[in-house]
């Protein structure tokens, strides 16, 4: 790192990916706790949603 900037510039975007990995496993713990979802629907879900951020 070659000046302050980019410093500041790591942190954000590390605590960023961080939150989004939150968001995202709070998302799929969801999908697990719903009890109205039928058993084929929680896979397609997961799969969507780990296409759509990855």
């Amino acid at each position: 790192m070659s000046n302050f900037g980019d410093f500041i510039w790591l942190i954000a975007s590390t605590f960023l990916f961080v939150a989004c990995l939150l968001i995202l496993f709070r998302i799929i713990s969801d999908l697990f706790q719903d009890s109205a979802l039928g058993g084929g629907s929680k896979p397609l879900w997961r799969i969507c949603l780990l296409s759509c951020r990855w």
